[in-house]
């Protein structure tokens, strides 16, 4: 693993426009770059340590609310439903009450995992990462089902057009640090021991 001084000769940063309107990611290229061995990130053939413990670390962000992608989903959706009149709706007072509940448990996840048992601590974001993203999408899924077609054409109404932005980029957070199918992978085989997934053999290997 290198530090990359991104002003260095050679290297091209490209935003990527994103559906949502935003880019926050981009494409880098690099055109004959020198990186000097001093660059060295840790120790040498060391890289996918380092590479786990930043993904790790991006894992655990989606228990902090502070870091999360959507501010306050859960009031904003409470709000929302005040506003169309779906407030007094039992299935939509179920459903946020169910979002409220797993709000609660999503604050505290993180810090219970700190006295589980090591196998499952091992695994503790990959777990906090599901629980999180999925709460979220619970939330949307809600907010969908209220506004209807309301949600991605603006018509100005109000508490509308940010619904718009959340739901086409809640999908991203399936993905980003691993996607979910991973985090089950490891959750199985790291914290309940359940038998690896089979993993192809690469040709240079099976000689």
């Amino acid at each position: 693993m290198f530090l990359l001084d991104m002003e260095s000769p050679g290297v091209t940063v490209r935003p990527l426009r994103q559906m949502t309107g935003t880019a926050h990611f981009c494409e880098v290229f690099l055109d004959d770059v020198f990186v000097p061995d001093d660059a060295v990130l840790g120790e040498v053939g060391g890289g996918w340590a380092v590479a786990n413990v930043s993904l790790s670390s991006e894992r655990d962000n989606f228990g902090d609310e502070s870091a999360n992608l959507f501010i306050r989903l859960l009031d904003r959706l409470l709000l929302l439903g005040q506003e169309v009149g779906a407030a007094e709706d039992p299935d939509f007072r179920d459903r946020l009450a169910d979002g409220y509940v797993r709000h609660v448990v999503n604050q505290v996840l993180p810090a219970s995992l700190e006295t589980a048992t090591p196998e499952v601590a091992t695994a503790g974001t990959s777990l906090v990462k599901l629980f999180a993203t999925d709460a979220d999408r619970r939330l949307v899924q809600l907010a969908l089902d209220v506004l209807g077609p309301a949600l991605v054409a603006d018509t100005g109404a109000w508490g509308t057009y940010a619904w718009s932005r959340v739901l086409l980029g809640v999908h991203a957070t399936r993905i980003a640090g691993g996607t979910d199918e991973i985090q089950r992978n490891i959750l199985a085989e790291r914290a309940l021991g359940l038998p690896r997934e089979p993993r192809p053999v690469r040709e240079d290997r099976r000689r």
